[in-house]
């Protein structure tokens, strides 16, 4: 039955993604959106190797659900292979304190059954109103290790009523956060900011992004990524990745209820559409506990799956 409901969702996707044109995203809400677990604006993507903004998750929903832990571990697999006796790709574990602050984050890659990389980030005090938080890199468990996730730490450098400015601790580049809307054309960004071109511009806040990119001059953009929310402006609905010659557009998925069961990444190059991929959440008790993704190149029926498993501990159970 899902792989029928796949193929359904999967002929509707192409029809209309090799239709897309370059106009306002535009949705039509039925219900409400509701919490969930995952900010889908930064994680499953390079925000999640940000070590400086920890965003990854709802706090709302930490705090109600009282999690002390998680564990995301990611498997390769494919259709039918119970993953279970499988050692993971790598492993990803958050720990919190009681009110909800993440206090690490652990990162560790496994190749062949032996653990290749290992990063411990460690923080000190919860973000502040802008979802900064200062991080300190703990290394890894054994002499040596180091995970090769492209991560990045970031020193706070301004907070101004217009403009947030971080410097970049590895690259010197940096990052700039234009808040009010008003200020958001070129001139208005340039003259504030004066940005380099390996610099990242931000327009929104950290939390709600509504649009990133770099610069080559004064008005040229490059490495575009545009978000698109529902009408409260809090649940994205579309994220668009801008890399020339490639676009990939991510449509976020909500059920009858509100609940997110997951995103379609569809990508295009100047010649079309080029293949997509499917990312399903399996949930219990209202938290994920499964991510599923399937990728089809273009419209073949061959697939190549790999799957995450979520593991939770909470502080009523201590």
């Amino acid at each position: 039955m899902r792989l029928l409901f796949v193929d359904l969702l999967f002929v509707l996707f192409v029809i209309t993604s090799c239709s897309e044109q370059k106009t306002q995203a535009v949705f039509t809400e039925r219900v409400a959106c509701q919490p969930f677990l995952f900010n889908m604006q930064h994680y499953f993507s390079d925000h999640e190797y940000n070590m400086s903004f920890p965003l990854w998750f709802n706090d709302t929903v930490l705090k109600q659900q009282k999690i002390k832990r998680i564990i995301l571990s990611e498997f390769p697999s494919s259709q039918g292979v119970d993953v279970s006796s499988n050692t993971p790709k790598q492993k990803k574990v958050y720990l919190f304190n009681d009110e909800g602050d993440l206090i690490s984050v652990h990162f560790e890659q496994f190749y062949d059954n032996t653990k290749v990389g290992s990063s411990r980030f460690n923080y000190s005090t919860p973000k502040d109103e802008n979802g900064y938080s200062k991080v300190e890199e703990g290394g890894g468990s054994n002499s040596g290790e180091r995970t090769t996730e492209p991560y990045s730490i970031y020193e706070k450098v301004e907070y101004g009523g217009k403009s947030l400015r971080y410097r970049d601790a590895f690259f010197g580049s940096c990052l700039f956060y234009m808040l009010d809307k008003k200020n958001w054309g070129a001139l208005s960004v340039d003259s504030v900011l004066n940005p380099m071109p390996e610099d990242q511009i931000v327009l929104g806040t950290p939390l709600t992004p509504y649009k990133s990119y770099q610069v080559d001059g004064l008005v040229k953009e490059t490495n575009g990524t545009h978000f698109s929310y529902d009408s409260t402006g809090v649940f994205v609905q579309e994220i668009r990745y801008d890399a020339y010659p490639f676009r990939t557009k991510r449509s976020i998925n909500y059920d009858n209820n509100g609940m997110c069961i997951g995103f379609v990444d569809s990508l295009f190059s100047s010649k079309g559409f080029m293949n997509s991929e499917f990312t399903f959440f399996e949930t219990q008790a209202g938290l994920p506990v499964k991510v599923v993704r399937e990728t089809r190149m273009n419209e073949s029926k061959s697939s190549c799956f790999h799957i995450e498993t979520i593991e939770y501990f909470f502080w009523d159970a201590d």
